[in-house]
């Protein structure tokens, strides 16, 4: 049996960063959350633009604010926590309880995710997908309706 230090280590660390920056101090510690690189030199969401504050809206208990703040990474966060529990469990020597996704499953989130990328980018009714957009102005429900029904935009 293994030792389940790095995992651990990590939902430990991850949860402390969360608990502090959502907690009674948050609002003074959430601006040291490091912007995107990638917005500050195209100008452009990345996949993971809004993810931080995705995160800290959960925490919070505020599900329509994490989706607001980026859809995609509020979607994923129950995948990602089962490959943690995935990994925890190969640390502990249970390779048995381990699932193996096909090569596929990995292709079809690399396209999904470039996908997203691509669609937050867009104008039109798609710019209120970007993560400053759906955290300043419009509410996704809002964003998702004009999307579907048409209508002012």
């Amino acid at each position: 049996m293994g030792r389940p230090v790095a995992p651990l280590a990590l939902a430990a660390a991850a949860g402390t960063a969360t608990l502090v920056l959502s907690g009674p101090l948050g609002g003074r510690y959430a601006a040291l959350t490091p912007g995107c690189p990638i917005r500050a030199l195209t100008g452009f969401d990345c996949p993971g633009c809004g993810a931080t504050r995705a995160v800290l809206a959960l925490a919070r208990g505020d599900v329509a604010a994490a989706f607001d703040h980026n859809l995609l990474v509020t979607l994923l966060l129950p995948v990602l926590v089962v490959v943690w529990v995935q990994w925890l469990l190969v640390t502990l020597g249970r390779r048995d309880a381990v699932w193996q996704p096909p090569p596929a499953v990995a292709r079809t989130a690399a396209v999904v995710v470039a996908g997203w990328w691509v669609v937050r980018n867009l104008p039109g009714p798609f710019a209120r997908l970007g993560a400053e957009r759906m955290a300043a102005d419009v509410p996704l429900v809002a964003s998702l309706a004009t999307l579907l029904l048409g209508g002012p935009g």
